[in-house]
């Protein structure tokens, strides 16, 4: 038993052979982790208070809830703070023209709109009362060839100002309930 033990000693405290790619991806995660990155889509939780959400039915009411959700804000209707959202706006401006005078490139233009109310306690410049329009712009080049996919491009291009959009509000809903004002 005591010659087994020697035997299996060594092979114990012999070095692990790692790959030689795996110190540089542990180094990079680490500083990646260190200095706050994010995945997109993962959503860091935010100290804020429960916020009421106004908004009439729509995918910009269900974006903006699931981020605060994800985030750990509480929505609840009796939540001293208000956030209402007043609505979105996009917007199409034609950049340039290809052969056959067919569009070659838009700037897409994104807008949201929205109102956050704490009664009795000032967010910005002393009012209780900010309103504010955060906006996104994307240029979006569409070739000939891929005429079919057009649309589809388009909406996705319009989801994800939406979702820039939405992180904007978030970091701003911080700025402003944490003091940090206008």
């Amino acid at each position: 038993m005591a010659l087994l033990a020697r035997r299996a000693a060594p092979a114990l405290l012999a070095p692990i052979a790692a790959p030689a790619w795996i110190i540089p991806v542990l180094i990079l995660a680490a500083a990646l982790a260190g200095c706050g990155y994010h995945l997109r889509g993962s959503q860091r939780p935010l100290a804020l208070p429960p916020l009421a959400l106004e908004a009439g039915p729509g995918a910009l009411r269900q974006a903006v809830a699931a981020r605060l959700e994800a985030a750990g804000v509480r929505v609840a209707p009796e939540a001293p703070v208000v956030l209402r959202l007043l609505g979105e706006e996009r917007r199409r401006r034609v950049l340039s023209v290809g052969e056959a005078g067919r569009v070659a490139e838009y700037e897409l233009r994104y807008r949201l709109r929205f109102e956050l109310r704490r009664p009795g306690r000032p967010l910005a410049r002393e009012s209780p009362v900010v309103r504010e329009t955060l906006e996104r712009r994307r240029v979006a080049v569409f070739r000939e060839e891929e005429a079919l996919a057009r649309e589809r491009e388009r909406e996705r291009l319009w989801e994800a100002l939406r979702e820039e959009a939405v992180t904007e509000l978030l970091r701003r809903l911080e700025g402003l309930l944490r003091g940090g004002g206008g």
